[in-house]
């Protein structure tokens, strides 16, 4: 079963539709807390779902030849963003974290120790998933070299040759077709290789989101004094 699904169930059946969409103010700590952390839990699925459609983007989300933009600066475009919403992911997982964790005292529960440390274990997978991902993109020389790589910044050097932006000297013999085949050459290059990446990304986050939806699914619902036997911890680690 979907985790993420399971949990936001969860929040339906136990709290105020109106309360944990802002239609209505919470009446005690707990529906507080509640309206927290459905807000937080859905913005940290949110940002999965955008990372996983990257490979989507990278091959299909370019821009018209109308727009002046070339698909290599479109391409480097988007991976910077891809880049970004990792950050993102971890801050906001971070967040939740790090506040469930200053909210514990706000629940019935005699030790606060079990509870850190599952917290710690789902904030260090992420990391442990970040920087995974994060180091094969930055090639491990983040200090030394741009993110755009070699070919982004050719294919780029090529578009602005053929929409006239970089202007030939006079005299100078340049066959636009084979700067045409060139550009479009490293183009799909680009374009296969990080499609290809987002796509072999996509399978570990689909599995970090189940694994971070039923682990603060289960910790949520406890806390709480609830049944979070519904949510697998198993999820993630297949």
């Amino acid at each position: 079963k979907d985790q993420t699904v399971l949990v936001a169930k969860y929040f339906l059946d136990h709290f105020s539709w109106e309360i944990l969409f802002g239609k209505e103010s919470p009446k005690n700590k707990q529906d507080q807390l509640a309206y927290k952390y459905c807000t937080q839990a859905l913005e940290v699925f949110a940002v999965f779902d955008r990372l996983c459609r990257y490979e989507v983007y990278f091959a299909e989300f370019l821009p018209s030849k109308k727009t002046g933009i070339s698909e290599s600066e479109a391409l480097e475009y988007h991976l910077r963003n891809y880049v970004q919403e990792f950050y993102i992911l971890r801050e906001r997982v971070q967040k939740i974290v790090r506040d469930l964790k200053d909210d514990l005292p706000n629940y019935q529960i005699s030790s606060t120790k079990d509870v850190e440390k599952t917290l710690n274990h789902i904030a260090d997978n992420i990391d442990r998933i970040f920087k995974e991902i994060n180091d094969k993109l930055r090639r491990s020389h983040v200090h030394e070299r741009s993110l755009s790589d070699f070919v982004l910044v050719k294919g780029k050097f090529l578009a602005s040759i053929l929409s006239g932006e970089v202007q030939i000297p006079e005299g100078m013999a340049l066959d636009m077709n084979k700067v045409k085949e060139e550009y479009e050459r490293t183009l799909n290059i680009s374009k296969e290789r990080y499609a290809k990446n987002a796509a072999h990304n996509s399978d570990g986050l689909k599995k970090a989101k189940q694994f971070f939806a039923a682990r603060f699914g289960y910790i949520f619902a406890s806390l709480n004094g609830h049944d979070g036997s519904v949510f697998d911890m198993k999820a993630g680690l297949q």
